[in-house]
């Protein structure tokens, strides 16, 4: 008995159709890999800058709540211009954090632009000086003592980031607050 196959017939691959298929499965595979290395890169910058964001917001926040008369000797306080956060942006001790951070009133020691002001300060009456303050905060992200050092070096602008917000005193606050517990 004779049993003839026809290749018409025939549905299996053939062996140049399988290592054609897989040559293209192993380039999509190394395009994916390479986009989630990449995609996990910019995931951890993100979170980097969430969470540099939050402290700065922190420590702009109690500089605006500090007594305006003390401002600059708060500040110039050394527990209060250095301070040191982990990795989720919480307060914790030297030698521990992960974030070390620095706060300037009006300019930064190495900045040798002009002083603060705003456009239109002499037309509305505005005394920057009483009224009006720029809060600078360098943060870095280095990992313990490191960081702190990086602060300290002027050539290494590229390791520290530095944020600005304003602060202001706000007139006649005192007077509401004593209208207001006298009714």
């Amino acid at each position: 008995m004779k049993v003839s196959f026809s290749r018409s017939s025939a549905k299996a691959a053939t062996l140049v159709e399988l290592v054609l298929a897989l040559g293209i499965l192993a380039v999509a595979m190394v395009s994916l890999l390479g986009m989630l290395t990449r995609g996990v890169g910019t995931m951890k910058k993100a979170a980097d800058l969430a969470t540099e964001s939050r402290i700065v917001q922190q420590l702009i926040d109690e500089v605006q709540a500090t007594d305006w008369d003390r401002l600059d000797a708060v500040v110039a306080e050394a527990s209060f211009q250095t301070r040191y956060f982990d990795d989720q942006g919480i307060i914790t001790s030297r030698g521990r954090q992960i974030y070390t951070t620095r706060i300037y009133l009006d300019q930064s020691p190495d900045d040798t632009g002009p002083a603060f002001g705003l456009p239109g300060d002499e037309a509305v009456g505005v005394d920057r000086k009483s009224d009006l303050r720029r809060v600078i905060v360098r943060i870095t992200h280095v990992p313990g003592n490191r960081g702190e050092a990086m602060l300290d070096s002027p050539g290494a602008r590229a390791s520290y980031r530095e944020f600005f917000g304003t602060v202001i005193r706000l007139r006649g606050e005192e007077n509401r607050t004593g209208e207001e517990a006298g009714e």
